[in-house]
């Protein structure tokens, strides 16, 4: 069964806080973890981390609940949504659990550490759209605007118009 309804947009969802987790609370994901918990437009649900020590940091932190496992995060907690800031070689994993659930996801780059588990994540997103055609898998790419890689990218479009017009 196919839905069509784009859940997040509709005016009664966008009324309520965004429910959100953040897995791996380590570098990126506890400033994750802290932005969400500031936004008034989301309510931070629990962190989760490994090292159980990190997860309760945080989670005493931020006034949230410590999980270590996203698979008993995603199976125990109402979510809207996750993030997702752990070692590489698990952000394909951790999506695909979230997408079994229905779940938006925002993933550190990069998504995996292999083409064939980037492949796998994605297709387990197009899937899980099939049931909920809204549903989001997005990537930071926080550095994209640095001055720096601005005019790298700047510099290879420019070598690449010039190859193309030689």
């Amino acid at each position: 069964m196919r839905n069509d309804d784009f859940s997040l947009l509709s005016p009664e969802k966008m009324a309520e806080k965004l429910r959100i987790a953040v897995v791996g609370v380590g570098g990126m994901g506890g400033k994750h973890a802290e932005l969400i918990a500031q936004n008034p437009k989301a309510s931070l649900v629990g962190v989760c981390d490994l090292d159980k020590a990190k997860a309760d940091a945080c989670a005493a932190k931020l006034k949230t609940k410590a999980w270590y496992s996203h698979g008993e995060l995603l199976e125990k907690e109402k979510l809207d949504a996750i993030t997702i800031g752990t070692p590489h070689y698990e952000h394909p994993v951790i999506a695909m659990a979230a997408f079994d659930k229905g779940l938006h996801v925002l993933s550190e780059k990069p998504l995996g550490v292999t083409a064939g588990s980037v492949q796998e994540a994605l297709a387990s997103w197009k899937k899980a759209r099939e049931k909920k055609s809204g549903l989001v898998y997005g990537v930071m790419f926080q550095e994209r605007t640095f001055p720096h890689y601005r005019k790298l990218k700047e510099l290879i479009m420019a070598y690449q118009l010039e190859k193309q017009f030689s």
